[in-house]
């Protein structure tokens, strides 16, 4: 029969920390973050004595090294009358090993809390909720060691987008069970209907048929890219707004052609040496150019870059610049896109639209309304949107 307070034994041992010179007590065991009391033992008044009385049995346990002979996991008596007794474990590979983890290092320990902890915390959503459940264990394992040794976890931080933000974790709430059909439909590779609502009503019906092809992270949300049957073209949703799914048999699952899908365009444009040396420190297009110099501080930076089709009817087998206009239109004034030619219309396109909206001599609501139809080349809207004025 289980000791009434074994309960505590996980905690204990992950709790107490590597190295004389880290030893801590009960009473710091006890107040520690990962240590959660059971609601039973809330009023016990000897607590402490308790698990002073769990510890050592766990010493007890844990016995000696093999190798020296000296204890693992180690209590330091007090030395004189009311003073506390310390605790401590003799190194991180014996820890682990008490832990049921393989003998790793501390750093590797590290590496893996840091990896899981960054998956619980960014990228969940992103991930199949079948491997997500099967990792949660690890996940909050890894909380649990970086709460120990908090100096990587105030030291990490993650800002792709160069300031503050991150996908909502209430995202999947109360759509569970459209966002696990998803991620079935796209490993079974079975057609799903849905209904999926959009800004992009007179080009993108209520309830769509969709063979999906694969998942893709985008701005911090989730997205599916998938063949719209009813249209005949390939189009991302967000998985977030995907509801009421079913199995559909109306259609044969499609498979893209992502060679059709996607073509390659010649990439140049003129920038500064800031943005030079942004795009030298990272990975864009193929065949990325080393930057050409021009004169002042203008550098000319070229690329082969790939761009999806169209997905609107009005601009069938035309490049869709948008998810790439977007990318580039966070450097402002510090890049002109000189090529290919439908980017650089895009580009000026939103530049003169930003020109309205800052001059104060135009109406803002127009142009913000007209811009996503202006994109699909949604003539019907934008005839509606003008007789409004």
């Amino acid at each position: 029969m289980p000791r009434t307070y074994a309960c505590y034994h996980d905690a204990i041992k992950k709790i107490i920390e590597v190295g004389q010179e880290n030893k801590i007590t009960i009473a710091q065991i006890i107040e520690h973050p990962c240590f959660v009391r059971e609601d039973n033992h809330l009023e016990v008044a000897d607590f402490k004595k308790e698990i002073r009385r769990e510890v050592r049995r766990l010493i007890e346990e844990i016995g000696t090294d093999f190798e020296t002979g000296s204890q693992i996991l180690v209590e330091e008596k007090p030395r004189g009358r009311g003073q506390q007794a310390y605790y401590y474990w003799t190194s991180s590979s014996l820890k682990n090993v008490a832990l049921g983890r393989e003998e790793i290092s501390e750093d590797r320990l590290m590496a893996r809390a840091i990896a899981f902890q960054f998956v619980d915390e960014y990228l969940k959503e992103f991930l199949p909720p079948s491997i997500i459940a099967s990792l949660e264990a690890d996940m909050d394992e890894a909380n649990d060691d970086l709460h120990v040794s908090k100096f990587w976890q105030k030291k990490l931080q993650f800002h792709p987008s160069g300031f503050e933000v991150a996908p909502n974790p209430k995202i999947v709430l109360g759509n569970e069970k459209d966002w696990d059909k998803t991620y079935d439909a796209l490993n079974k590779q079975y057609v799903i209907r849905a209904n999926y609502e959009t800004l992009h009503k007179e080009l993108v019906p209520n309830t769509v048929s969709l063979s999906l092809q694969k998942i893709q992270y985008i701005n911090h949300k989730v997205m599916v890219l998938a063949f719209v049957h009813e249209l005949n073209s390939v189009k991302t949703f967000e998985v977030a707004r995907l509801k009421d799914i079913e199995k559909s048999s109306d259609y044969s699952f499609e498979h893209i052609d992502y060679n059709t899908y996607e073509k390659n365009y010649k990439f140049e444009a003129r920038v500064n040496v800031s943005v030079k040396d942004y795009f030298k420190s990272v990975r864009f297009g193929h065949n990325f150019k080393e930057a050409e110099y021009e004169s002042g501080d203008s550098w000319l930076i070229r690329a082969t870059i790939k761009v999806p089709d169209h997905f609107s009817e009005s601009k069938r087998g035309k490049p869709d610049p948008f998810a790439i206009a977007n990318f580039l239109c966070g450097f402002g004034d510090s890049m002109e896109v000189i090529k290919p030619d439908f980017l650089r219309d895009e580009m000026k396109r939103r530049s003169e639209n930003l020109w309205k909206l800052y001059s104060d001599d135009f109406e803002s609501v127009p142009v913000i309304s007209k811009s996503p139809h202006e994109q699909t080349g949604n003539l019907k809207k934008l005839n509606q949107i003008n007789d409004k004025k």
